[in-house]
């Protein structure tokens, strides 16, 4: 039924309650399991010596 299963997760206790469940299904339907670790990107500030990075 399913050939692939994504999971993702930010590290939160939240986040990963989804792996057990995901698990389960790709053991019982022969499906691969990805992992995603979804990171935030980093504030807007500055790097270096005045060089400012910004996240839309």
């Amino acid at each position: 039924m399913f050939q692939h299963i994504l999971v993702t997760t930010d590290g939160s206790p939240l986040g990963h309650l989804a792996l057990p469940y995901a698990a389960d299904l790709a053991r019982r339907y022969g499906s691969s399991l990805k992992l995603v670790y979804v990171v935030p990107p980093p504030p807007t500030g500055v790097l270096a010596e005045g060089a400012a990075y910004a996240f839309d």
